[in-house]
Order: structure tokens, then C-alpha cells, then sequence
């Protein structure tokens, strides 16, 4: 697609016209808002480079949406708290299916495993779907590979360094019995 596309497009997106025609989107046709990505608690900030979405047909008569690019991102460090700069290479394939019947008649174990198979009614919201796939891609725990020394991460270890591992509390774990008030409950019914 070479035109610019609006907003207004993109939340009422024909996915399947846009396969049908073997459609692409690329580069600054479109000007991206990606409101829950930038509400992560664990994104500081990013930036989407050399994305691409292409529609396509198989010669099965399948209908297949493609999302890949780059994404710079900043996540907190699960450890220390601190920016870890991250590059994700992102790549997925939509199926494109015209209902949740048509979706769970497929046999999933015969695609690859980079292909999803979603219900897709006459338009979608492409904004939705391509962050739905920015947010799949991001790691669960960022974390440095190794730690900057921080106050926080000091204390930490000066504190783990100060324990005996004969003082170390001993974890109790308590047995749990689900019938064990079962006899007082009947006496209390019968009564």
C-alpha cells in the first residue's frame, strides 16, 4: 500500500480484502499509538523500527496476516530495577478463520509453530492486533546479565552474607487436611 492509510482504517481494517489482494503496510505509511505498551509497568520507553504487515492467500485458500519488525525497547530490570536496552525481533502469522467454530475445527499441530489461528470478523482493529503482538514478544522477567551494584542490591547480599546457615529460620510446611472439621460440620447439621 503505498498511499497513507487513516486512523480510521486501521481500526476498521478489512484483513480480508487486504489478503485477498496481497496487500503491504510498511515504514511511515502508517503513524503507530500504542497506548498499552506505553502503560507496561515494565516498558520505560520504545520505539518501532522496520515493521512490516503483509496479507497474503496460500495456495490452500488460506487467508494469512503477517506481522514482523524491530522493537527498541527499555524494561526494568526484575532484579535491580534499572533500564535493560532490549532489540526484539518479532515475526507471527494470523490464520485468518470467520469465527471461533472455524478456529477450533483446525488442526493446529500441522501448522508451524509461529502460525496462530484466530477468529477474524469483517474488520478488525489493526492497531489492537499488531500491539497484542509488540506485547507477546516482550521477555516476562527483563533482566541484565549481570547487575549493576546498587544500594538496594547491596543490602541484599550483605544481609544473605550475615546469615549463619545455622540461624537460617526453617521452613515449616504445614500439612493441610480439607475434611479435618467434616465430623464437627455433621454433628452440628444433626443436631
Amino acid at each position: 500500500m503505498s498511499r497513507k492509510v487513516s486512523q480510521k482504517e486501521l481500526l476498521e481494517f478489512d484483513a480480508w480484502a487486504f489478503c485477498r489482494a496481497a496487500e503491504a503496510l510498511s515504514g511511515p505509511d502508517v503513524t503507530w499509538h500504542f497506548n498499552r505498551l506505553a502503560e507496561e509497568p515494565t516498558v520505560l520507553n520504545h520505539r518501532l523500527a522496520n515493521w512490516a504487515i503483509r496479507g497474503s492467500k496460500d495456495s490452500w485458500g488460506e487467508y494469512l496476516l503477517e506481522f514482523e519488525g524491530l522493537l527498541h525497547v527499555e524494561q526494568s530490570c526484575v532484579a535491580c530495577g534499572r533500564a535493560v536496552p532490549l532489540t526484539i525481533d518479532f515475526g507471527r502469522k494470523l490464520l485468518l478463520k470467520p469465527n471461533e467454530v472455524a478456529v477450533d475445527e483446525m488442526n493446529q499441530e500441522d501448522l508451524d509453530e509461529d502460525i496462530d489461528v484466530v477468529a477474524c470478523p469483517e474488520t478488525i482493529n489493526l492497531i489492537d492486533w499488531f500491539e497484542d503482538e509488540l506485547l507477546l514478544s516482550l521477555p516476562m522477567f527483563p533482566r541484565h546479565e549481570v547487575c549493576e551494584n546498587t544500594p538496594e542490591l547491596e543490602l541484599i547480599e550483605s544481609f544473605k552474607s550475615e546469615l549463619d546457615p545455622e540461624e537460617e529460620p526453617e521452613t515449616r510446611v504445614e500439612k493441610v487436611k480439607p475434611f479435618a472439621n467434616l465430623a464437627d460440620l455433621i454433628k452440628a447439621k444433626n443436631k
